[in-house]
């Protein structure tokens, strides 16, 4: 059984797809637009890397949205 942590990350890797998705960007863009690499965006698309602090300001602010927009996500 998942725990809360894996859902969370999963439905947080879900939304990040969907803002980018919206906003017409590959990974390969909103991975140049937050000065990362590819693979780091897959693995959080995935929900297979839990996001720093540090890490969900950049996304936020290549996405467009607050940071509690972010991670608005329904458990």
């Amino acid at each position: 059984m998942e725990d809360q942590k894996d859902i969370f990350l999963k439905k947080l890797g879900d939304r990040i797809v969907a803002l980018r998705k919206e906003r017409n960007l590959s990974q390969s863009d909103l991975a140049s637009l937050m000065d990362s690499e590819k693979p780091h965006i897959r693995k959080l698309e995935k929900g297979k890397r839990n996001a720093t602090v540090s890490t969900l300001l950049k996304l936020s602010n290549a996405l467009g949205v607050s940071v509690s927009e972010l991670v608005d996500v329904e458990l």
